[in-house]
């Protein structure tokens, strides 16, 4: 049997709640990631609800570039948790470059590089098959059965607020292309 490597240990030591579950304390314990998401006009009953979490810095997510985002669970129409996407937060970008210069202290070339990737993505999602799943569907089902439609937006944080402000059956594609 081969071992398992750390990021391979720990998706597979960790639900996809239990991430979910640790991103939404984290966002609640950080006022300037809480200001930041209130301010895009995502409502507080939201983040109650872990629509909403902020992967800290030095995270042993096992996706490295995860770090330092404003996250929100891609979940199945079911409401499984699939994946993550996350946002960089501006704040947070010093001490992520210093994370991710620690966590890769030993391999300067690959510190780099992921130091410029984290830098050049504004969201990054997880791999999942993006093209089959739109956003915020576990919720807004009910409600596009009721009212006989879907609105479909671009992004993960307008699918939220148009959902917190009377349109409970908004979703987002999760990539640039759906299927």
């Amino acid at each position: 049997s081969v071992p398992q490597t750390a990021p391979e240990l720990t998706k597979t030591m960790l639900s996809g709640e239990a991430i979910a579950e640790q991103f939404h304390r984290n966002l609640l314990s950080n006022e300037a990631a809480m200001e930041y998401v209130l301010s895009r006009g995502i409502k507080q009953s939201q983040i109650d609800a872990g629509l909403v979490g902020l992967c800290s810095a030095y995270s042993n997510h096992w996706l490295p570039l995860m770090r330092g985002r404003i996250t929100v669970p891609i979940r199945d129409a079911h409401g499984k948790i699939l994946a993550f996407a996350g946002r960089q937060h501006e704040p947070m970008r010093e001490l992520t470059e210093r994370a991710l210069w620690d966590k890769y202290s030993d391999e300067p070339k690959k510190a780099e590089d992921r130091v410029q990737k984290w830098l050049k993505g504004k969201w990054l999602n997880e791999p999942f098959p993006k093209n089959r799943h739109l956003y915020n569907l576990d919720l807004a089902k009910d409600a596009a059965r009721e009212m006989g439609y879907l609105v479909i937006v671009e992004g993960y944080f307008d699918a939220l607020v148009l959902a917190g402000r009377s349109l409970p059956n908004t979703v987002a594609v999760c990539g640039v292309a759906l299927s």
